[in-house]
């Protein structure tokens, strides 16, 4: 027997994400808002207003501008509008769950989230309303051209945006520009990438600088940076009670996986379990 579940699997596979593989970007756009547009009849969710922004500091870079219901949308690779047929904060709890946010924490509430790594704002912005604006949340992007997406995207927001790269210690550092793919990092990405020099700090400063209280919540993902990422949170780890990590293949095409395990333990987690072969979770129970 065919369920919504399996129809949904082939809508998302097939008529969604299987024609990304062939069309240009150009005419996949095209695609999706005839899709979405056909998807309406039954959703009343639509995309709309479709624009590509040159930029003049990065001209090899492009910006993409969509609305979806009443919510405009900045993102950095006309691929990635699929994501949002169903809204903005679908994306963000698309996310969420990616993260296994929910089966972390639990009935308990964060007194704040640290979204390290925060692409153009999704998880940041589901956690805002999630929590109905009631918690500091912290999104932080070191990316020029994808800052320009997420102060778009959460200009409604009292989401504070920290234009800096998470490591072991403040400093400035060479860092790779692969903006289109959300693969910047400092560890030169596969392909070609665009040099820059970004501003470093650590977590331990951040949050200290806000004057952030446990429980704090940390989403991660430092394309490769991981492990320096969490060298960096020690005077405050205690703060720190659920953390979630992407450890994919991103660090010259190796996972960070085994040194992120050996960190976590090393700085009191528990609970620590490895999802989907690449998100890292821990509690810490204090």
């Amino acid at each position: 027997m065919i369920t919504s579940k399996d129809l949904n699997q082939f809508f998302k596979n097939y008529i969604i994400n299987k024609p990304a593989f062939f069309l240009s970007e150009s005419f996949y756009v095209r695609y999706i808002i005839f899709i979405s547009t056909l998807r309406a009849v039954f959703t009343n969710l639509r995309i709309q207003n479709y624009t590509k922004i040159s930029l003049v500091k990065f001209p090899q870079f492009f910006i993409h501008k969509i609305t979806v219901g009443k919510k405009q949308i900045m993102f950095q690779n006309g691929f990635r509008i699929s994501r949002f047929i169903k809204g903005f904060e679908t994306a963000g709890q698309r996310m969420w769950r990616r993260y296994n946010i929910d089966v972390i924490i639990g009935k308990e509430n964060p007194k704040a989230v640290l979204d390290v790594g925060a692409n153009i704002g999704e998880f940041s912005y589901y956690a805002n309303s999630l929590f109905s604006g009631e918690l500091k949340i912290i999104a932080i992007e070191p990316d020029p051209v994808v800052l320009e997406c997420i102060r778009f995207n959460l200009q409604e927001t009292r989401i504070c945006i920290e234009p800096i790269a998470v490591s072991n210690n403040s400093n400035t550092s060479k860092f790779y520009l692969k903006s289109a793919t959300a693969d910047s990092s400092f560890h030169i990405p596969e392909g070609d990438s665009v040099e820059i020099t970004v501003a470093k700090s650590t977590l331990d400063s951040i949050i200290d600088k806000y004057g952030l209280e446990f429980p704090i919540l940390v989403k991660m993902d430092c394309e490769g940076h991981e492990p320096e990422a969490l060298l960096g949170l020690i005077t405050n780890v205690h703060k720190v009670k659920w953390i979630s990590i992407d450890t994919g293949p991103e660090r010259f095409g190796n996972s960070t996986t085994n040194e992120v395990l050996k960190i976590l333990n090393q700085s009191g987690f528990t609970d620590i379990t490895t999802h989907n072969s690449n998100i890292v979770t821990a509690v810490r129970n204090n």
